[in-house]
């Protein structure tokens, strides 16, 4: 390996942060790790200004990780993890997300 490069996004994070730089408003409600530290991605977010409030947390909460291995001809790789809770909680009010002109709803299933 020559490089080595570490990025939070994914579709749904990537299209949530590019919202907010535009002016947009954008919330993520599927699950973050209860302790910010250990959730990288969620504090990428909220540091990029997506609203965070109705994310349900909980310990074993991580983001789906990926490697992505590129070789010097360009051909690539990808190796993907995504044994963490997908979906949001049951708990979640009816009412959220608030009415919104854009929704980007992502195809994992909800959690139970």
């Amino acid at each position: 390996m020559t490089k080595r490069i570490t990025y939070c996004g994914g579709n749904a994070g990537t299209a949530l942060v590019a919202v907010s730089a535009l002016g947009g408003r954008a919330g993520f409600i599927g699950w973050l790790n209860d302790a910010t530290l250990d959730d990288p991605s969620a504090a990428e977010r909220a540091s990029r200004g997506v609203d965070t409030a109705l994310a349900p947390r909980r310990a074993d909460a991580r983001a789906v990780q990926s490697t992505i291995i590129v070789a010097p001809d360009g051909e690539r790789f990808i190796a993907y993890d995504d044994k963490v809770p997908q979906g949001t909680a049951d708990s979640l009010p009816d009412a959220a997300p608030p009415p919104a002109k854009v929704l980007l709803i992502d195809s994992m299933p909800r959690s139970r």
